[in-house]
């Protein structure tokens, strides 16, 4: 009889080790995902930042253009 209740104890005992490790599982699977969000969320803030960055290195670069044109000109107009 002190066996089986020693079994019974047991299996009480691993019972609730499994219990606590599908808890573990699942509070790591919660963080994952909230991790795999995070990280979609920040991908999209970095192309929002490349495409602003891109736009502003064309405006440089047409703005350049520009003050090439108007110096042409003015020099032409100092002539």
């Amino acid at each position: 009889e002190k066996d089986t209740l020693e079994s019974h104890q047991e299996i009480r005992d691993l019972k609730k080790q499994i219990d606590l490790i599908k808890k573990n599982v699942q509070e790591i699977k919660i963080n994952t995902e909230q991790k795999q969000r995070d990280i979609i969320d920040q991908n999209y803030k970095l192309s929002l930042l490349q495409n602003q960055l891109s736009a502003t290195e064309d405006k440089k670069e047409s703005m350049k253009k520009f003050l090439k044109t108007l110096e042409s000109e003015c020099l032409a107009l100092a002539k």
